[in-house]
């Protein structure tokens, strides 16, 4: 097996080998991995792997000078079946919406195919993490500190998991990222995903399972821009400035067993009206299942919206960008008291600001048997047809959770997410 140690020039070394071949990094501080291009089926695995607190694992860094560690092709042919594993990376300076390890682009040719990134560290570097390509795998990996956005790109079947690495079962995590609250609202927080390429061929795909995103300056789990057929499921999503998980000018997903708490607490607001633990912004497609999600302290719970979306990037390649065929099932909402100056709290909002109350009556837009715990100061915790309502209006008037139930939080004392 040829190996790669502190001191020699990646790129060098790659350059020597055929495609195909597994190279063991050696531990210490590398200052030599500087936008290396790999050959397709070429692994770079670290000798001793990276694990919060460990040491002796391989670190690349670029000195804030090198823009990225690892990287798609410049043009022609892009490298397929890449696997990266235990690495640690930082100090890199990677050009905005792009990440230290650069799987693609901003179009859909640009992507590497078939990557595989597996308990690895990156952090404190500008700008992103991650940029996805096609098929990419991001596994048991902790992204954190990045100056905007942990991870973020387009590709068609993107799976972000956890991963049972060296006998250990981590998840993704995604911490504290722009965490200088720069340009909230613009591809900041933990990770986005993109469904279509400024050259507006569109791609489709995405499993989000077992991620953890905290504390980051933005959205927790966002997908934006003609995403569809998106599964997240089974995950965390906390203490994020704006929504813990939202789909924005987007298409047909799920969302499920998903924990979301005291997410959208930014005050004053300075993006979305609706800062919630999840959020639908003008997205439904065929169809958004959302069930089986624990929210709990959030600004809002639900926070539905029809906003004006002509004109976006990439064009409608599925229709119109609507608030449509949304089904709320079977999930909890719990209301906290105490939020910042200038926050609204509700427990699910439906809204628009278009001036079309088609939303109310032709949309399909249909919440049954969730469960909200709601203190007795809020009064108005529900949004229908432009006005707060009361949980009897919600109901008995709109028909909406006909079999829901409402009470207060007092009854949750003691209780933990997994115990509902």
């Amino acid at each position: 097996m040829p190996t790669i140690a502190p001191g020699e020039n990646w790129v060098t070394k790659v350059a020597a080998e055929s495609d195909g071949a597994v190279f063991g990094i050696i531990g210490g501080t590398h200052l030599g991995c500087v936008n290396c291009i790999p050959k397709p089926g070429m692994q770079f695995i670290a000798d001793t792997p990276w694990r919060p607190g460990g040491t002796g694992h391989p670190i690349l860094d670029g000195q804030t000078t090198a823009a990225y560690a690892i990287r798609n092709a410049t043009s022609g042919a892009q490298p397929g079946d890449v696997v990266i594993k235990g690495l640690e990376a930082r100090n890199y300076n990677p050009a905005s919406q792009m990440g230290v390890i650069k799987l693609g682009g901003h179009n859909s040719n640009e992507g590497m195919d078939n990557t595989i990134l597996e308990n690895c560290y990156i952090h404190d570097s500008p700008n992103g993490g991650i940029r996805f390509g096609h098929r990419t795998k991001v596994l048991g990996c902790r992204v954190e500190r990045m100056g905007q956005i942990g991870m973020v790109g387009l590709g068609n079947d993107l799976l972000i998991d956890g991963a049972m690495t060296y006998g250990v079962y981590r998840w993704t995590e995604l911490i504290n990222n722009n965490p200088t609250s720069t340009n909230i609202g613009f591809e900041t927080g933990g990770c986005k995903f993109v469904g279509v390429g400024t050259d507006s061929v569109r791609v489709s795909g995405i499993i989000c399972r077992h991620v953890r995103a905290r504390l980051n300056k933005g959205n927790g789990i966002w997908m934006d821009v003609a995403c569809d057929n998106y599964v997240v499921e089974d995950c965390e999503t906390i203490d994020n400035l704006q929504n813990g998980v939202s789909t924005e000018t987007s298409y047909s997903g799920i969302f499920r067993r998903i924990y979301s708490a005291r997410n959208g607490l930014e005050s004053p607001p300075t993006t979305w009206p609706a800062l919630a633990g999840l959020g639908v912004h003008h997205s439904g497609g065929v169809g958004l299942e959302v069930y089986d999600n624990f929210l709990w302290g959030n600004a809002f719970g639900f926070g539905w919206i029809q906003q004006e979306r002509t004109g976006s990037p990439g064009g409608e390649p599925l229709g119109p960008y609507h608030l449509k065929n949304v089904y709320t099932h079977d999930n909890i909402v719990v209301l906290q008291t105490g939020h910042p100056t200038g926050n609204s709290v509700r427990a699910a909002s439906v809204n628009q600001d278009v001036g079309d109350n088609t939303i109310f009556t032709d949309r399909n837009l249909r919440f049954e048997r969730n469960r909200y715990f709601v203190p007795a100061s809020i009064t108005t915790p529900f949004d229908w047809l432009n006005s707060p309502r009361a949980f009897a209006a919600w109901k008995d008037t709109y028909g909406n959770d006909v079999q829901g139930t409402f009470n207060s939080p007092a009854m949750l004392a003691g209780f933990r997410p997994g115990d509902l």
